[in-house]
Order: C-alpha cells, then sequence, then structure tokens
C-alpha cells in the first residue's frame, strides 16, 4: 500500500510533534516508515537525526544526514549534529557554507543562529 502525499505530510507532521514533546521512541518509529515509504525524501532522515540528537547519540545524527542530498535543509542540520559530535571545525564549515547559499532562507537563518551560538562568526 503506498501512502498518499497528504499522508505522508501528515506523518512527518506527527513524528516532529512527538518528536518535540519527547516521545522519542514513537518519532523513531514514525521517521523509520516514513523513510520507508519515501526513502527519497529528507525529512525522515533529518526527523531520525533529530531523535538521535535528542538521545544522545550524536554519530547516528550524522550518519542518517551524510545519506540524503546536501540541500541546505539538511547541511543546517548536519552542522548542528556534527557540533554535537565534536567536529567542530567541520560544523563550522557546513554551516558557513549553508549561511553563504541560503542566507535569507529558514536553513540559512538556522545556521547562522547556530554559528553565534558557538560564538563563530558567519563568513559572508
Amino acid at each position: 500500500m503506498t501512502l498518499e502525499p497528504q499522508d505522508v505530510r501528515a506523518l512527518i507532521d506527527i513524528g516532529f510533534i512527538a518528536w518535540s514533546r519527547g516521545f522519542d521512541t514513537e518519532a523513531a518509529k514514525i521517521f523509520e516508515a516514513i523513510r520507508l515509504e519515501r526513502p527519497n525524501q529528507e525529512a525522515g532522515y533529518i526527523g531520525a537525526a533529530l531523535v538521535a540528537l535528542q538521545r544522545g547519540e550524536p554519530g547516528r545524527a550524522v550518519d542518517h544526514l551524510r545519506r540524503i542530498p546536501p540541500t541546505d535543509n539538511a547541511r543546517a542540520f548536519l552542522g548542528m549534529a556534527l557540533l554535537s559530535y565534536g567536529e567542530r571545525v567541520e560544523a563550522i564549515e557546513v554551516l558557513n557554507d549553508v549561511v553563504e547559499s541560503a542566507d535569507d532562507s529558514p536553513p540559512g537563518r538556522m545556521a547562522r543562529m547556530v554559528l553565534a551560538t558557538i560564538g563563530a562568526q558567519p563568513l559572508s
């Protein structure tokens, strides 16, 4: 059975709500289902990465995010995961790339905010 796009969108929303409320087990199952149903969409991988970060598993988060194409959105989350994993230099490089390519978009603003939080100045 294939899910309709609106059903997948609803699952993504529910997964992020579950994650934001601390229901990491439930969120992980939802994001796994999304990855199986839509392996070419980044939402399932980003959600799984956020669950891994919530669980204190930054290496797993990095692994999830390296499996998807390097969109600005995916790279912004990758930068955050790399920071949590202790890879500060690479994280700053990735986040600066996001700021440079997507400065006034949500991923660009998020990357800029993360850089400011760690006391790193964006290159642009």
